[in-house]
């Protein structure tokens, strides 16, 4: 079981890479290997790697709220974030982190 939900977790962040599956089922079947006990199968790095992603990035992802352009755009989002917890991540963080996760995973598996 321990094995199959690293895999399971890995083939997930490849498809999300992939646009095979979008981010809101990508967050629900995360949420849902979180309550099956993903986080048992992990080292404490890549537990607290994946519950920074989830946390920060996934759970915080809407494509409706997307970061605004420009230097103003960033300061309107920095203090929209410090005001009104607002946070703003674009689809690309999103990947850049969901691959950042899924090389670290293979990472250990490989050794």
């Amino acid at each position: 079981m321990v094995v199959i939900m690293r895999q399971e977790l890995i083939e997930l962040l490849t498809r999300f890479n992939q646009s095979a599956i979008g981010a809101d089922e990508l967050r629900s079947r995360v949420y849902a290997m979180f309550k099956d006990g993903v986080e048992k199968s992990l080292s404490k790095e890549e537990a607290a790697v994946l519950n920074d992603f989830f946390a920060w990035y996934l759970d915080m992802y809407n494509p409706k709220l997307l970061p605004r352009a420009g230097v103003v755009g960033r300061i309107k989002d920095r203090l929209a974030q410090l005001f009104r917890g607002e946070y703003r991540v674009s689809e690309a963080a999103l990947k850049t982190k969901a691959e950042d996760l899924r090389k670290l995973l293979l990472s250990s598996v490989e050794t």
